[in-house]
Order: C-alpha cells, then structure tokens, then sequence
C-alpha cells in the first residue's frame, strides 16, 4: 500500500515542498567555504584577501553519492573532494576557472563549497535534503564574501560575478539579494524548475527570487544569464530582463547526468566567443533580453526560440 500511495503521488504531482533548514551544525566557517584559483587548484581564503578586481565565484550543486565522504570528514570541501578511483568532485570547477582567467585578465576566481550539506545518498528523492539548506547557504555564500574581498572592493570599481549550477544556482541566487551590493552577473545553470522537478517537490522557484534584483545589462544592474539543458527552464517569460540560453546536449534524454552538466561544459568552450563566457558585463558586451539557442553540434548561439515556449 506504501509503494502505491507513493506512486499516486508522484503521478499527481503532489509532493510538498521540503521545508527549509535555517541552521545546520558545520565544522566551518563561511569564509572556510571559498577557496581561490591559484593557477593550479583552489587554497583557502583569508579575509580581506580578494583584491579589486573581477570576482567570478562558482558554486556547485547537489551531490548525490557523497555522502559517506561527508560524514567522514565533516570539514571536506568540494575542491578537496575526490572518489574510491581518485577523481574529483565536479571537475568542471577547476576547467571552468583556467577559462576564466584566461579570458578575463582582471579575474580573481572563487569556488564557494556547501559539499556538507548538498551531499547525500544516490536516492533521486534525497536532493530534497540538499534543497532544504540551500537558504543556509544563500546567507553562508554573501556572508563568505563580505568577509573575503578587500575593505576597498566595490569603492576601487571591483566586481562580483556568481556562477551556480543545479541548487547551486539556487545559492548564488539568494546570496545575490541578500549581499549589501547586488552581483554585476549572476550565471545559472540547469536549474531544477522544470515540470519533471514538480513532481517530486524539487523545484527551486527561481523566479520569485530573480525578480528581487536589478536585472539588467547596464552598469548598476545585474546581468542574469541563464543555460538549460535537461530540469531548467526559461525564466525571461516572466523576469523581464533575464538572457535564457536553449542548449542541445549531444547526449540522449536518459543520459541524465551529461546533459545536466553540459550547461558548465558549453560556457567554458565558449570563452574567447562572443555569446557566453565572451558577453559576460566583466568580458565583453551583454546582449539584449530574449531567447537564445544552440545550433545541435555546434558551440554557437543563435537568437529565438519561439518553438520552446
């Protein structure tokens, strides 16, 4: 009976929503979280250490399957993290940051980790644990922050870019209405909003909290791009201002774990373009609103997407 009552509910798409956890025990402490790029891998951070400059910061998603790691070392941050065959935790971080710098001779590039809290079982329902401490995370992130850039950041023209993948995004987001200065960019990537993330209560309701910033391209506003792949969606329908970004991952619908992660692989190809990585405020010129898509095969943008409505 258990296992129908739970199929009724998937099929009518009638999860609840977990409640959000609005504090947590961490053997860190938020500026313990950042680590920076040093040309090689991510060390820690100090306060006031981030000198003016552009900082893009990435922060990753649900991690389903590290659990054990985390409860291992509770003090395990996501640049440290690494598998049974010695791979690490989301290396896209780590090719994401060399196309950063190479593309931005005024980067300063920062990984936020909340490992901690977004690991967990491989269970497709335990990325409700990893949403509920997402606000934790939001408040950990613009805190972390505050503490890390130099007194003079935002006064000697410095800049904040915060790039989030999956719920990771969902962290950048909050972090960017709760910090005293709003981001100048705010990258998202596949975020779970899609119908499919209904069903199970995973959805993170991005918009609601999109229309709190100054969306926009113009100095003073932040310029919000958003790429989906596989559980994201378009949010420009209803946040005007927002750039949505239509990605055709080389990979079929079940290969879930490659399509979800192709937006990070697409906007690192895209550094020296002009679409991506090149119309970054920090970069080169922001295009206007709209809808944007990938032609299949290439690392290209073209713009509409009326068809996808």
């Amino acid at each position: 009976m258990r296992l129908i009552a739970l199929a009724m509910v998937f099929v009518s798409g009638c999860m609840p929503q977990p409640r959000s956890v609005r504090s947590d025990s961490s053997a860190l402490e938020p500026i313990e979280r950042l680590g920076r790029w040093d040309g090689d891998s991510f060390v820690a951070v100090a306060p006031s250490t981030v000198p003016p400059s552009h900082a893009h910061v990435l922060v990753h998603g649900w991690a389903p399957g590290w659990s054990r790691a985390a409860r291992a070392t509770p003090d395990l941050r996501a640049w440290e993290a690494v598998d049974a065959r010695g791979r690490p935790f989301e290396p896209w971080m780590a090719r994401m940051a060399r196309a950063i710098v190479e593309a931005d001779p005024h980067a300063v590039v920062l990984v936020y980790s909340w490992l901690d809290h977004s690991a967990t079982s491989r269970s497709p329902l335990a990325q409700r644990n990893a949403l509920a401490r997402a606000e934790i995370h939001g408040d950990g992130l613009a805190a972390a922050l505050e503490e890390a850039v130099d007194p003079s950041f935002f006064e000697r023209q410095g800049r904040i870019h915060l790039i989030g993948h999956s719920y990771g995004a969902l962290v950048a987001t909050l972090a960017a209405v709760r910090m005293p200065k709003a981001p100048r960019q705010l990258t998202l990537f596949d975020v779970p909003d899609a119908p499919m993330t209904r069903i199970t209560g995973g959805h993170a309701s991005l918009a609601l909290l999109l229309s709190r910033l100054p969306i926009g391209g113009e100095t003073g506003q932040t310029f919000v791009d958003n790429y989906f792949s596989m559980i994201g969606e378009r949010y420009g329908d209803t946040v005007p201002g927002v750039v949505d970004v239509a990605l055709t991952p080389p990979y079929n619908l079940f290969d879930y774990r490659r399509r979800h992660l192709y937006g990070p692989w697409f906007y690192t190809q895209s550094a020296h373009h002009e679409f991506g990585m090149g119309w970054s405020p920090l970069i080169g010129r922001p295009p206007a609103p709209g809808c944007y898509e990938q032609p299949w095969g290439e690392i290209d943008l073209a713009r509409g997407c009326d068809d996808m409505r």
